[in-house]
């Protein structure tokens, strides 16, 4: 168990909650910096759309708050019973106040949870309300991007990587010799890669596991591409075995994606500066 921790802190939502204390949008502003100066992890702002000043203070926080600590993250609510979470207008100011997917779902598995399990039906029925938020948000936006139609009504059948776990197993109990994209060991997929390599490859899957098929060459800027990345994944595994900031700084450099060592070095430095944790175990 780490014996590290992030603090959450709500002075901007408790604080404020009693008598004679009224903080305009400038004092909430104001205060994030201060806590932020402290060094917590998680600043949260209030409920934008539940009061026009938590509504502006997250529109002003995008433009005027600069943390270098601090995540800003939103108190929130799913959507109304006999509402859909497209159309509740509390939802949509959750999704404009600047907090990450990752704050909102934390926020709505943690919700989820809480009130979960009081008989099976109702669990079943607060499983099946998730699920359509889900689909009725994110879902949609991750599809709406990827030129897909917005909404697929799918019933209750599984999808995503759901639906490939589920795959996987009734291939192997089955033994069916189905062919599904699976990450494995390479063996011999890829020529070019040794065999030890995980690649995500067509497999066919049955009893004896999922075995990859031969892939056999490929374009060679595909192939540039493949083992440029392998190189990256290897050397930030070696960097974390090490704790070795200087190999963490080359696998990123490493990356197309980021244009210089400095820059590398650049992206680091702050995740170090961000993460306490990851400074001390890398000497920073």
């Amino acid at each position: 168990m780490t014996s590290t921790f992030d603090v959450y802190d709500t002075t901007l939502r408790d604080g404020a909650q009693q008598e004679g204390l009224n903080l305009s949008v400038a004092d909430k502003l104001a205060i994030a910096r201060q806590i932020d100066g402290l060094g917590v992890g998680y600043i949260e702002g209030g409920w934008p759309g539940a009061n026009p000043k938590d509504t502006e203070f997250f529109r002003r926080a995008r433009e005027e708050l600069h943390l270098e600590n601090a995540t800003l993250a939103a108190f929130g609510a799913t959507r109304r019973a006999g509402t859909a979470a497209a159309d509740d207008p509390l939802v949509a100011a959750l999704r404009d106040s600047g907090a990450s997917r990752g704050e909102l779902l934390l926020h709505q598995q943690a919700v989820f949870y809480a009130g979960n399990g009081h008989s099976p039906p109702e669990a079943l029925e607060a499983w099946r309300a998730v699920r359509r938020e889900r689909d009725r948000t994110y879902f949609a936006e991750a599809r709406t991007a990827a030129g897909l139609p917005a909404h697929a009504d799918g019933g209750e059948q599984a999808s995503g990587y759901e639906a490939e776990a589920i795959a996987v197993v009734q291939a192997i109990t089955g033994n069916e010799g189905r062919v599904l994209i699976l990450d494995t060991a390479n063996r011999r997929s890829l020529p070019f890669l040794d065999e030890r390599a995980v690649v995500e490859v067509p497999c066919v899957v049955g009893r004896a596991g999922a075995i990859p098929t031969a892939i056999g060459a490929v374009p060679d800027h595909a192939r540039a591409l493949i083992e440029t990345i392998k190189d990256v994944e290897r050397t930030t595994i070696r960097a974390a075995l090490e704790q070795s900031a200087e190999l963490a700084i080359k696998a990123l450099a490493l990356h197309p994606l980021v244009p210089s060592v400095n820059v590398a070095r650049s992206i680091f430095e702050q995740y170090a500066t961000r993460h306490h944790d990851l400074a001390g175990r890398f000497g920073r």
